[in-house]
């Protein structure tokens, strides 16, 4: 194997690490569609919602890590069975992947209190890999590892899901904290991507988190929430986030993570829009750990349109 395949073979690899660890933990902001990670969290939530979500790691670098998606949540009437769907698309250097998923839960209601219940949920995604050869400069036109065009894979993740809610509905009480917390496993079938020159193993993923609102007065809620991922082989990530409605109208959030990551957000609430409400989110990540921040910061923006009255509610 003569260098240029060396090179190859590194970037692919390192595409497909950073690929990997995008699906579970670069997210940022995400209090909206939580059951991509989770899939008990259709139960719970208890509205129906479509969300627009593009956000890209670094600026200023070229094919630098991207994750766009469109999803839809909502109750089926008269059951306690939530559904989710979600297109996803990514890509970080020569990796890209596009991926359809869909989670569905069942809410079991009263268990410790007369309001509280959990979500048990299962998830199936389906996931498209490509390979963009184009973009690979070859020194010796035939090395075997070099060809045109996009060389495709094809793998597939089930997942389960587990949240408890102190409360069956969003309706908040001045100062009175609602609590959430669960868990979830993704394992992908295979375990191995195959492409038809290289292959790689999939992770089984790890995902808990706990969450609390308070509400306090004229429409203003806070949203704090604490989300740790593990992948194996000792990648973790640990994240806390923190957004504020402020009377139904203005978005404010925070966010830090392990890898010295800090967040920011803000956003708008257009309410009663065609019997729902609109968000409009931006988001910024600066990279406190790499040194030219300026160049390395990051931007997310979001849209999240409600067809039902928008939790929580008071």
């Amino acid at each position: 194997m003569n260098n240029q395949s060396y090179i190859y073979t590194l970037l692919f690899f390192l595409g497909a690490f950073i690929l990997n660890a995008q699906q579970s933990n670069d997210l940022k902001f995400n209090f909206n569609n939580q059951f991509i990670y989770n899939p008990s969290m259709t139960s719970t939530w208890g509205q129906t919602d479509i969300s627009l979500f593009h956000q890209k790691q670094f600026t200023g670098i070229e094919k630098a890590p991207t994750n766009s998606f469109i999803s839809a949540q909502t109750m089926i009437p008269g059951q306690n069975l939530g559904v989710g769907l979600a297109i996803n698309n990514q890509s970080a250097g020569l990796l890209s992947r596009t991926a359809i998923d869909f989670a569905a839960s069942y809410k079991l209601k009263q268990i410790f209190t007369d309001s509280d219940h959990i979500g048990l949920g299962l998830s199936v995604e389906s996931s498209f890999f490509g390979i963009d050869h184009n973009s690979i400069l070859a020194v010796h036109e035939d090395d075997g590892l070099i060809d045109d065009g996009v060389q495709n894979a094809f793998g597939m993740n089930i997942g389960f899901g587990f949240n408890y809610q102190s409360n069956q509905a969003f309706v908040l009480q001045r100062l009175k904290p609602l609590y959430q917390f669960g868990f979830s496993l993704v394992q992908a079938i295979p375990g191995t991507v195959n492409f038809e020159s290289l292959s790689y193993e999939e992770r089984i993923h790890f995902y808990t988190h706990a969450g609390v609102f308070i509400g306090f007065t004229g429409g203003t809620y806070s949203h704090s929430l604490l989300e740790v991922y593990y992948e194996g082989k000792n990648l973790l990530n640990i994240n806390f986030s923190n957004q504020v409605i402020v009377n139904q109208l203005l978005v404010f959030g925070a966010s830090i993570d392990l890898n010295m990551d800090l967040g920011f957000q803000v956003g708008y609430m257009m309410n009663n829009l065609g019997g729902g409400d609109l968000k409009i989110l931006a988001g910024a990540v600066l990279p406190l750990g790499i040194i030219n921040n300026s160049v390395n910061s990051g931007y997310s923006i979001s849209l999240v349109y409600g067809l039902k009255k928008r939790r929580p509610g008071f």
